[in-house]
């Protein structure tokens, strides 16, 4: 969302009251929580309304309204004044709807449990393949690490002893 606002800098930058790159490298941190500003990015990333409701069956805001979509809204829920959840409607489950996972749908016996089951193991078999992918790299890089050492250790025995 973060590389979304970056890149849309013309229209979000007006929102932002601190220096726009500082605002953007804090969003990148862990356990940075987003506010008004990313949902409104999300929801035009996404192509989905965002509602946030507060205590009451009516939404105190909704982004994206001025754009058309079957999408179905994301819901959330205002708590206290600085906390979000989700709000999901378990008889019509839309996890897949705007965020490119189209086969992502109602599993056969029409539960969302299943499909959220499938969700699930995908998004765990992607993070089993991306920390597969990091290990490789830390390990090819280590190995060109080592091999540089073991050159620079051969030129200075070689400068030292006069010998090539």
């Amino acid at each position: 969302c973060v590389d979304y606002i970056e890149a849309e800098r013309d229209h979000f930058s007006q929102f932002v009251t601190e220096n726009f790159c500082e605002y953007l490298r804090r969003k990148r941190k862990d356990r940075c929580h987003g506010n008004n500003l990313e949902m409104q990015a999300m929801a035009e990333m996404f192509n989905r309304p965002i509602e946030v409701y507060c205590y009451s069956t009516q939404p105190i805001n909704i982004f994206h309204t001025g754009y058309s979509t079957d999408a179905p809204p994301i819901r959330l829920s205002y708590h206290a004044g600085k906390h979000y959840n989700s709000v999901n409607d378990t008889r019509r489950c839309t996890i897949g709807a705007g965020l490119g996972l189209p086969s992502l749908a109602i599993g056969a016996n029409g539960s969302a449990e299943a499909t959220n089951k499938k969700a699930q193991v995908a998004a765990m078999l992607k993070e089993r393949e991306d920390a597969a992918l990091r290990r490789a790299k830390e390990a090819s890089e280590m190995a060109e690490a080592q091999a540089a050492i073991e050159r620079d250790v051969i030129e200075i025995c070689t400068n030292k002893c006069g010998t090539k």
